[in-house]
């Protein structure tokens, strides 16, 4: 029996690698504690502040350690559809603190795809549970985290709503 050739045998190694590591990573399920879908009550002493989409209400937890890894954060925002937890919104303010979220990011949920290979800071994860972006500049940037089934309720409910209004014309 002929022996694999060893470009066949660096092919299967680099698959294993790939998929272990793809494997080996969790599903976005939340962020410190806190699951897609609970409820605002589940942050004690939950401090409202700015909204960013309409619908939703953010909120900041007055005791959040403002770090990812090795980097600084500037704010951490946790929103709810609904009066349950939808979406985050970190932000930070250099480009060394968005590589060092990147690292943490891709030891936690693996290596991430870059649907827009122009944009040298541009990254995305995508799960079952969540869909996560994470884009930066020299100035800074932000990571945005939203609960896959809640994002598709949302959507689907502006759906009904616009062909409820077209109807009533």
């Amino acid at each position: 029996m002929k022996s694999p050739t060893p470009a066949l045998l660096l092919l299967v190694l680099a698959v294993s690698v790939f998929n272990g590591a793809v494997f080996a990573a969790q599903p976005i399920n939340g962020f410190r504690g806190l699951r897609w879908g609970d409820p605002v009550s589940s942050i004690p002493n939950a401090r409202k502040t700015q909204s960013l989409a309409i619908g939703e209400h953010c909120y900041e937890r007055p005791d959040d350690t403002l770090t990812m890894g090795k980097a600084t954060l500037s704010d951490i925002r946790y929103c709810f559809y609904k009066d349950r937890f939808s979406s985050l919104v970190i932000t930070f303010a250099s480009e060394r603190d968005g590589d060092a979220i990147k690292l943490a990011l891709t030891e936690a949920y693996g290596v991430p795809s870059q649907p827009h290979p122009d944009l040298k800071h541009h990254y995305r994860w995508r799960t079952s549970k969540a869909e996560a972006i994470l884009e930066y500049r020299p100035e800074g940037g932000a990571f945005i985290a939203n609960s896959e089934a809640l994002r598709r309720e949302r959507k689907n409910e502006i759906r009904s709503s616009t062909k409820n209004r077209s109807a009533d014309r």
